[in-house]
């Protein structure tokens, strides 16, 4: 969902010059989307994503962001994000910073390709006009 995010991004920039800050401003926004910035997976719209296994997906202004949600039994709490532009487009997997931490780190080496042990910047936040990892 992040890249037909991503590239329904791309055609409303060229057709205004901005990004959209609201799901319903896409001409690929799911039935269920409302006017906010945040798109639930499972949940609900109205009233947050919480609770329910699944992602909330939020579109910024440089980058859109699907974080991992679920109840406090749910052991991840990692994040997807990718930026629209500049140097770093790729999807980046950022482990969440609390207890969650070791298994965010897991699940995102497995998502990225990457071996126990072996440094990426594709693990970290991307920044406007970071470098692209390879």
């Amino acid at each position: 969902m992040i890249g037909t995010a991503f590239n329904a991004q791309q055609r409303y920039k060229m057709k205004t010059g901005t990004y959209a800050t609201k799901w319903t401003s896409l001409d690929v926004a799911p039935a269920n989307a409302t006017a906010n910035a945040f798109y639930c997976t499972k949940g609900s719209q109205a009233t947050g994503c919480g609770g329910e296994n699944g992602f909330e997906i939020t579109l910024g202004t440089d980058r859109v962001t699907a974080k991992r949600t679920g109840p406090a039994s749910a052991p991840y709490g990692y994040s997807l994000i990718r930026m629209y532009e500049g140097n770093d487009v790729q999807t980046h997997c950022v482990p969440g910073a609390d207890a969650t931490a070791d298994d965010d780190d897991l699940v995102c080496r497995d998502y990225l390709g990457l071996e126990e042990g072996e440094e990426s910047t594709l693990l970290s936040a991307p920044t406007a006009g970071g470098t692209q990892q390879g």
